[in-house]
């Protein structure tokens, strides 16, 4: 009797650590257990609530046709990308995405490795797209961990820069303290993080830093200061408006005039994207000033740029 009562209880024990074990699978960035319990506990019952209230977007996940090469070789540019068809899933897509990053990766079958990274990077950027303050953690996770590569980190740089709050803000401000990768990624999400704050941290990455991480400055200044983003009404409290379109204005003017001749196309595009009242003007004092030829050409061209960019 002892023994016929020994079998039961270990029939459901090994049912709970089977189980156990399948709700802390690998997501493609990260195992689950790199949450916190309350976390991970709080999206496994939101990703559960939206299987019966979406399935079809979490059936969609796992039947994505832009990485395979009867699908992309039909595409202009020939590349590998299922974005668009993320983009285009319903209400209950952030969660599939959430439990796919980090609970539980789709097949990938027979994808080359150019095709899955494909997967992954729309995977991950899609997630960032929903602006999920639930998906906080895991892009966190995912950011901070010493192997994340750099569709990891840029994905969950922009993810972080998406949701915009201060922790995920001083997250990455304190990230351009470290070389290489995990840098250029936090450059890449603190675009998307329109205060003064976050741009007094990224001028001096335009001013004195290489070429490539320089370029990244810029074009994270552009985005802060966008003209556009600012009228959509998304970017920010319209008093800060100004005083963040004028501070990368200035830091943009001020590399123009300062960087090398590698640097000035990516500025000037930056400078037309922020579209201050005040630039064209300095840009004319600039040239009234010149009197080196050179030099005063590119100025002008800067100028017939900003110009036609009205």
């Amino acid at each position: 009797m002892r023994a016929q009562a020994i079998f039961p209880i270990l029939g459901v024990g090994l049912t709970l650590l089977m189980l156990s074990r399948a709700a802390w699978a690998d997501g493609l960035f990260m195992p689950s257990t790199r949450l916190s319990r309350n976390d991970r506990e709080a999206i496994q019952q939101q990703v559960a609530r939206y299987k019966t209230l979406d399935p079809v977007s979490f059936q969609r996940l796992e039947t994505l046709q832009g990485h395979r090469p009867q699908v992309y070789r039909q595409f202009r540019s020939q590349q590998p990308s299922v974005l668009a068809e993320l983009q285009s899933l319903g209400p209950g897509a952030g969660w599939a995405l959430l439990e796919a990053v980090s609970f539980r990766a789709p097949e990938r079958g027979e994808a080359t490795q150019r095709e899955w990274d494909a997967v992954r990077e729309g995977i991950i950027i899609a997630l960032g797209e929903r602006e999920m303050p639930e998906a906080s953690p895991v892009f966190r996770a995912i950011f901070t961990h010493e192997n994340s590569d750099w569709i990891a980190l840029r994905g969950a740089a922009i993810g972080l820069g998406r949701l915009g709050g201060e922790s995920e803000k001083t997250l990455l401000i304190n990230a351009l303290q470290r070389k290489g990768q995990r840098r250029d990624a936090a450059l890449w999400g603190l675009r998307y993080v329109r205060d003064l704050r976050a741009v007094d941290a990224v001028v001096p990455w335009l001013m004195d830093s290489s070429e490539p991480t320089a370029k990244l400055a810029a074009r994270a200044l552009g985005y802060m200061g966008s003209s556009w983003a600012w009228r959509t009404g998304r970017a920010g409290k319209k008093e800060y408006e100004m005083p963040i379109r004028g501070k990368c204005a200035e830091a943009l003017l001020d590399a123009f005039s300062r960087r090398g001749e590698a640097l000035r196309e990516p500025i000037a595009r930056s400078l037309s994207m922020v579209e201050h009242p005040d630039t064209l003007s300095r840009v004319e004092q600039v040239i009234d000033s010149l009197t080196n030829e050179q030099e005063r050409r590119a100025w002008l061209r800067l100028k017939q740029r900003l110009q036609a960019s009205r």
